[in-house]
């Protein structure tokens, strides 16, 4: 099987910019709307990087906190 090759490089200005998405809790398929590649793509990168998106559970458990938040008064 031969490997598909996209032919857009990640520059250094996009692996910043997906470092601070990262850093920021963003999701990976935000950070492919974002980029305009496939999530896939953008996770791979992510791992090269030595990066990691956060897991569905830790996204759902930050909305429920953040929810909660909101309804004290």
């Amino acid at each position: 099987m031969t490997k598909r090759h996209n032919s857009r490089v990640w520059t250094e200005v996009d692996n910043e910019r997906l470092r601070q998405h990262i850093a920021r809790g963003g999701s990976a398929p935000r950070a492919a709307v974002i980029f305009k590649r496939s999530q896939q793509a953008v996770r791979t990168q992510a791992g090269i990087l030595g990066l990691k998106f956060p897991t569905i559970h830790q996204l759902r458990r930050r909305v429920a906190v953040v929810g909660r938040g909101h309804q004290r008064a």
